[in-house]
């Protein structure tokens, strides 16, 4: 009776309900509890049963945990950064208010696209605030080969502003001064199809440089680029200094053999020198840590909320910055795969070809692609990464309007 009685604490009598129910007894009967006495043997077996999966699940979230950390130590322990500032949404309101002046007052570092960072710069000079140049793979390997060296000159180290596709991790080692981070991610398939077009027209873009997009489908661009994100994110400068004697044939369009860039060389010895579980568990340490790594996190398919809330952190007007890159981008078709581009802009968008027509095309398709075996064992992480980000962007956009309101 005692039992039976617990169950009926506050906050447990609907749980009691539904075990009853499962048992085949009606609590609203007038011989519901003595149905229940008669049944508490089977209650408890069920709750019991309930424990140990329970335990069971944490048991094996403990060991995942410990073969995570074990990897990232042993193969990966570059990418145990502790130098940013935690999500400032996601983080007790009281310590998000006493520490909103560090985020303020932090050098500030922005990982992403060549264009976003170039709109960032122009603010920030505005401001009259120093800012780098934007760092791409072979430019961060430099960086770091000078500050193993102790060559940082104070003008480096003063920088307020970082930008660029390979900033993630630049403040390690600046002592107790921690920095705040923010990036803009992009849908991994969708990042694909944008660089694949922007290459067919700029090939000085540094994302350009190791393949001609006009020769080569967008199924072999997708497969050629991959995990892009997650390079971005684990970088290491050592890399750049690979010796790279064999490249897989799936590769093979790849036009300048001699002079790859430092990503590529990571992405090349990466897939050579570890294994699947390695990668998994990399993947699974930087979805985890993306909240705390992160002072603010953004999203291509939303860029005016995301520049609302890096403005709110960092108390510097990007909002306007933001928008004026949602109105170019609602300015444009959609993009065509001819080489043409003269008045692109202008042109109206061609009727998407389908497979009962004559010149269909499946590997330039990206309503097909997207689901292909290739693609996604291609963007396998970034997708992860992708996910978490979309978490939360989705908990950042609810605070900021909860203290706007």
């Amino acid at each position: 009776m005692q039992l039976c009685r617990s169950w009926l604490e506050p906050g447990l009598l609907v749980s009691a309900v539904m075990v009853l129910t499962v048992l085949g007894v009606n609590p609203r009967e007038e011989d519901g509890l003595k149905n229940a006495r008669h049944s508490e043997e089977g209650v408890k077996k069920v709750l019991d049963s309930l424990n140990r999966a329970q335990r069971q699940q944490e048991i094996m979230e403990r060991r995942e945990e410990y073969l995570i950390n074990i990897t990232i130590n042993e193969k990966f322990s570059w990418v145990n950064y502790t130098d940013g500032l935690p999500n400032f949404f996601l983080q007790d309101e009281r310590d998000a208010l006493e520490n909103s002046y560090a985020y303020r007052e932090s050098a500030m570092v922005y990982v992403g696209n060549k264009g976003v960072s170039e709109c960032i710069k122009k603010i920030v000079e505005k401001k009259q605030l120093s800012v780098s140049d934007f760092v791409d793979s072979e430019a961060r390997a430099e960086w770091e080969r000078r500050n193993n060296r102790g060559n940082l000159d104070k003008t480096d180290q003063d920088f307020k502003f970082h930008v660029g596709d390979f900033t993630f991790g630049l403040c390690q080692g600046r002592g107790k001064e921690k920095c705040a981070y923010f990036i803009t991610i992009e849908d991994p398939f969708q990042r694909a199809i944008r660089t694949y077009e922007l290459c067919k027209r700029e090939r000085s873009h540094p994302v350009c440089s190791l393949l001609d997009a006009k020769k080569v489908t967008l199924l072999q661009w997708t497969v050629h680029h991959g995990n892009y994100l997650l390079h971005q994110l684990s970088f290491h400068g050592n890399y750049c200094d690979a010796n790279v004697e064999n490249i897989p044939h799936k590769y093979k369009h790849v036009t300048d053999k001699e002079d790859l860039p430092c990503w590529f060389k990571q992405k090349l010895k990466m897939e050579e020198n570890i294994s699947d579980a390695d990668f998994f568990h990399l993947t699974s340490f930087i979805v985890r840590n993306l909240e705390k790594w992160f002072a603010a996190v953004g999203l291509q398919e939303d860029l005016e909320n995301s520049g609302k809330i890096f403005q709110h952190v960092l108390q510097l007007p990007f909002t306007k910055c933001f928008s004026e890159k949602v109105k170019n981008a609602k300015s444009q078709v959609d993009f065509s795969h001819d080489d043409d581009n003269n008045n692109r802009v202008n042109r109206k968008p061609k009727r998407t070809l389908v497979p009962e027509d004559e010149g269909y095309d499946y590997e330039n398709d990206p309503n097909v692609l997207r689901y292909d075996f290739r693609i996604e064992k291609a963007l396998e992480a970034d997708k992860l990464i992708y996910k978490q980000a979309q978490r939360i962007f989705r908990l950042q956009k609810q605070r900021l309007l909860n203290k706007t309101k």
